[in-house]
């Protein structure tokens, strides 16, 4: 490690000038498909490639295609069934299982991260009489300007010009 990278060293890659030739080059390492990563919920790359995405009550969502490593999490690239895709982050709180042997990973997703579900909590909810909080607002502000001063004039004169 170096500067919190890994640094690796590659047989016949002798000096920097070869090294950065290699520079955005896909590196493919071949791991035995029995070999399991030492804790019980993380998982290589080619494992979690091409499950299938369920909610948790059975709706399929799609296949995953792609996993793009973040700097804050991990994403699911899911392609649906229309060849659109979602991006699922790949968090506990929404990847609830992960099933290899039935080959799926099981979600809890919010409102709308899957679909047009979404909640939207806002500064304009209306209250019992129908009126939102920019109304009342603005009815407050048009009484100030209605009282009979000119606005910015303690006296109520106009500003005389």
């Amino acid at each position: 490690m170096h500067s919190g990278r890994l640094l690796l060293r590659f047989a016949g890659v002798a000096d920097r000038t070869a090294a950065e030739a290699l520079r955005n080059v896909l590196l493919i390492a071949e791991v035995d498909p029995g070999e399991l990563p030492e804790e019980e919920d993380e998982y290589y790359d080619h494992q979690l490639m091409d499950l299938d995405v369920v909610t948790k009550d059975g709706v399929e969502v799609g296949r995953i295609t792609e996993i793009s490593h973040l700097p804050s999490q991990d994403l699911f690239i899911v392609e649906r069934a229309d060849g659109s895709e979602v991006m699922i982050p790949f968090v506990e709180a929404i990847v609830v299982e992960i099933d290899l042997e039935e080959q799926r990973a099981v979600i809890d997703p919010p409102p709308g991260l899957i679909d047009d579900r979404a909640e939207i909590a806002s500064a304009r909810d209306e209250d019992a009489d129908g009126n939102t909080d920019a109304d009342e607002k603005a009815d407050t502000d048009e009484k100030a300007d209605t009282d009979g001063k000119a606005p910015g004039n303690a006296d109520g004169a106009g500003d005389g010009s």
